[in-house]
């Protein structure tokens, strides 16, 4: 493939532009460049290519003067077939240029593409140092935050440059006081709430183009610190009646996706239900939105499968949903749907279809297109099948040989401690008690370090069965009583809690016979 051209852009010939904060504008934006992390991701909706290259040369200029290296690539389809070879590509221009223009052709950007750029977002974090300033159309822009939700929340800005600015200046310079990306703390979170809420307060007659972004912001922030019910009334009260008022029908149908998305969250599927079939589903449909509406028949099935209904849900993602991505040629959506059908046979205990559905659907297809983790997801979900059909034998070869090594490759720490956990229910189930006993202890101070408060309950009853099963009831009850019950206790689960005293009730029992 040859390297496609690249180069900086000097001012061209440009239209007349208007008056306006245009200079103010592209300071802030050159302030974020220069000031912001060694990797940053930032988007601007600049809609005019005459402007575009006015604004980019005006850029170029100031970016000079700070002597910071700096670039513009043209991606067309001819040069890049996939995300992977744009990938490929920034990474070698990243050890020459801190700043990297990215022009892609109209459509470019299609939903499979933004996904795997989602899925890359933190392999890219570590290798490409560079600030990546997308020039995107702000349909392309809408389609970023609902096909790559995680890059969307890492963004450093988001600026518009219009040929005819009204108020420009007040959404940039509230989004370029995000972080590079959204790894920020709880408190950080809530403390950027309060940021855009007093800047709302402070502007209360914004237009649409300048509240709309903020204010979805601060509902998706809300979310994120669990303040699902006030994250419902911003999206219900707020960001749906402006889209209604600006006639955005795609806007309109994104906004009700995420509100049903909420209450599906507060346990609400009665409502969940009705809008997403005669609301949300139509209006996709009707936007000729394909990929959208099957995504929202995925969700209809989830409620039907948390209702129990799971001849229903099966039909939905196999008549209803998988055939649209097999059409779209979006195979990592459609090896998803094939997982989830997969495992509603297996909730329905058919695990001879199951197995056949995971090892020659799902499995080829993530191989095919090189996602290793959802590889080693899929073969352990194929090892869940084999021991349930009690071949212990080859489950253990595939989780020691298979399943583990790409969780160690990827250096998912958590991962590994699981799959070293399941390592060791195969070798307690067939008998391997002194092996199983050093696993568990193996990976207790691992769930210990990670916080993870279930994982140390698991083992910590698990090492105490193997105790008991071996004769040492004594340090079994011990666990169980000094270990086991205050942690289960803490979850506040009568239901479990319950069952570990029945379980120290009967140890007990045993321990005085």
């Amino acid at each position: 493939m040859n390297a496609p051209a690249h180069s900086i852009l000097n001012a061209p010939d440009s239209p007349e532009v208007p008056q306006s904060d245009e200079k103010g504008n592209v300071k802030r934006l050159v302030r974020n460049l220069i000031s912001g992390s060694d990797f940053q991701l930032l988007f601007i909706d600049c809609r005019d290519e005459r402007y575009r290259k006015k604004i980019l040369g005006d850029l170029t200029v100031a970016l000079a003067v700070a002597d910071i290296p700096t670039t513009t690539l043209l991606v067309t389809s001819e040069v890049f077939l996939a995300f992977s070879g744009l990938e490929q590509y920034l990474n070698q221009l990243a050890k020459q240029f801190r700043i990297i223009h990215i022009i892609p052709q109209s459509k470019w950007f299609s939903d499979s593409i933004w996904q795997d750029f989602n899925i890359r977002r933190e392999a890219m974090a570590q290798t490409v140092r560079s600030r990546l300033v997308f020039w995107l159309h702000p349909d392309e822009i809408k389609r970023l935050v609902v096909q790559a939700p995680d890059i969307w929340a890492w963004r450093s800005g988001v600026y518009t440059f219009e040929s005819n600015p009204t108020q420009p200046g007040l959404n940039e310079g509230m989004a370029s006081e995000r972080a590079s990306f959204d790894n920020r703390s709880n408190e950080e979170r809530k403390e950027r709430i309060k940021a855009i809420q007093r800047y709302l307060l402070k502007n209360p007659t914004l237009e649409s183009d300048l509240f709309l972004p903020l204010i979805e912001e601060l509902a998706s922030l809300l979310h994120s610190v669990g303040e699902v019910v006030a994250a419902l009334t911003l999206r219900q009260d707020r960001i749906l009646p402006a889209y209604e008022k600006l006639g955005d029908k795609l806007g309109i149908a994104i906004t009700n996706s995420l509100i049903t998305d909420e209450l599906q969250l507060r346990g609400d599927l009665n409502e969940a239900l009705r809008i997403r079939r005669d609301v949300e589903l139509p209006a996709f449909e009707q936007l000729g939105e394909q990929r959208q509406a099957a995504i929202t028949k995925g969700k209809i099935a989830d409620i039907f499968e948390a209702r129990g209904q799971f001849e229903d849900a099966m039909r939905i993602r196999r008549d209803e949903e998988l055939p649209v991505y097999e059409a779209l040629g979006d195979v990592r959506s459609a090896a998803a749907t094939q997982g989830q059908i997969a495992d509603l046979h297996q909730t329905l205990g058919n695990l001879a279809e199951a197995l056949r559905i995971r090892a020659e659907g799902t499995l080829p297809a993530y191989e095919r297109i090189g996602d290793l983790r959802s590889v080693a997801v899929t073969k352990g979900k194929i090892t869940d099948v084999l021991e349930l059909r009690g071949q212990l034998e080859e489950a253990l070869s595939m989780r020691v040989h298979e399943v583990l090594p790409i969780f160690e490759y990827l250096g998912d720490l958590h991962s590994i401690t699981i799959t070293k956990s399941k390592i060791a229910d195969i070798l307690q189930a067939r008998g391997s008690l002194t092996d199983a006993l050093r696993a568990r202890k193996e990976i207790l101070p691992i769930f210990h370090s990670l916080n993870d408060t279930h994982g140390v309950i698991v083992t910590q009853s698990k090492i105490a069965e193997i105790l008991a099963a071996t004769g040492h009831h004594e340090e079994a009850l011990r666990l169980y009583r000094e270990v086991v019950l205050p942690l289960t206790e803490k979850f506040d689960d009568s239901q479990k809690v319950e069952a570990v005293k029945r379980r120290i009730t009967v140890l007990s029992a045993s321990s005085e016979n």
